[in-house]
């Protein structure tokens, strides 16, 4: 069943649109807020700042809402399992994400180039920051899934049945290569 078209193109916050728009801009600010909580200092800010949304788009079903950010965002939220190994001073490096479905493979050490600004203001050589991260992996700070919650989404649910759009289907896609 279809939206009824006044409900899309009528003016004001009683529109279909008007409530996406909304919605759309409240959870990129919660998004953000969220990654400002849980990041280390020293960051590039490269994914917050790419924390945005497209233009709303008619479908054939109705209409289509994207929030766009950088495709790590994923290893961020989720962490990343290292590959372990033995320390040279003895004992174990010790798994930061040991229950991550993203994990770095033996031999395939991620490139400095994305240690260097961290590593710099913390006054770390990024070398010795990629060996850790490649041996430790990425601890998991659950900045995305803290703020899309079932009951986040509900409520977008509730606020479309408020303005009369009762025959809605939210469908959010979490792309999560495993």
């Amino acid at each position: 069943m279809a939206i009824d078209d006044s409900l899309l193109t009528s003016s004001g916050t009683d529109s279909v649109q008007s409530v996406i728009l909304d919605w759309q801009n409240e959870t990129i600010e919660l998004l953000q807020t969220s990654l400002d909580n849980s990041a280390s200092t020293g960051t590039s800010l490269k994914l917050r700042q790419s924390i945005q949304p497209r233009q709303l788009k008619q479908t054939e079903n109705g209409l289509l809402m994207v929030i766009e950010m950088e495709d790590y965002y994923k290893y961020i939220d989720e962490g990343v399992r290292g590959v372990g190994g033995e320390k040279k001073g003895g004992g174990i490096f010790q798994q930061v994400a040991p229950n991550s479905p993203f994990s770095y493979k033996e031999g395939v050490k991620p490139s400095v180039k994305h240690f260097e600004q961290w590593a710099r203001t913390k006054g770390l050589n990024p070398f010795a920051v990629r060996e850790s991260v490649f041996r430790k992996g990425i601890t998991p700070n659950h900045f995305f899934s803290k703020v899309m919650t079932d009951q986040w989404i509900g409520e977008l649910s509730t606020r479309l049945e408020l303005v009369g759009a009762n025959n809605i289907e939210i469908i959010l896609k979490n792309n999560l290569e495993q």
